[in-house]
């Protein structure tokens, strides 16, 4: 019995999968959930323009994200409350994830509706940086609901069920 339970202790601790989900990934998490949270722009806010807006909040305005800048804010008060709720070591998400450079820096004042019709005030945001490689699964998801015209369409089939031919 000893020796099928040091086995066991052995097979755990080599285990590949931990059970610890790394910051990046609960990053992802937070963002799939707070999908209808989320102000998508095509490009940061510039005093006197308008922003056209790819994707609405359907809740809340919590997160902005602008596409060709590469850059997404989260509502600093929105993040900590899920990470409070699903048990995850604040301290330690962020630190990491400002080590490994998938945030810019702490916290920054951020009105996340600017430049749209959306109303909103400053508030303290998370800056990510979107083009860094830990995020790209999360910005490719978002990006196809933002602009689905982009993603590869179909051929279209001819009367035999082939797909028909392009013209030159």
């Amino acid at each position: 019995v000893d020796w099928a339970i040091e086995e066991l202790r052995t097979q755990d601790a080599q285990s590949s999968d931990s059970g610890v989900r790394q910051p990046a990934e609960v990053l992802s998490e937070f963002l799939h959930a707070h999908l209808n949270d989320m102000l998508v722009v095509p490009t940061a806010y510039r005093p006197k323009n308008v922003s056209p807006v790819l994707i609405s909040p359907k809740r809340e305005l919590l997160v902005r994200y602008e596409i060709s800048d590469g850059v997404l804010y989260i509502a600093q008060r929105a993040l900590r409350k899920w990470l409070v709720k699903y048990g995850v070591n604040r301290k330690a998400f962020l630190s990491e994830l400002l080590e490994r450079q998938v945030f810019r820096r702490g916290f920054k004042r951020v009105t996340l509706g600017a430049g749209t019709d959306l109303a909103s005030g400053q508030i303290d945001c998370v800056e990510v940086n979107m083009k860094h490689p830990m995020m790209s699964g999360t910005v490719i998801a978002v990006e196809r609901l933002a602009m689905p015209d982009r993603s590869p369409k179909p051929e279209p089939l001819s009367a035999s069920g082939s797909p028909s031919p392009s013209a030159p």
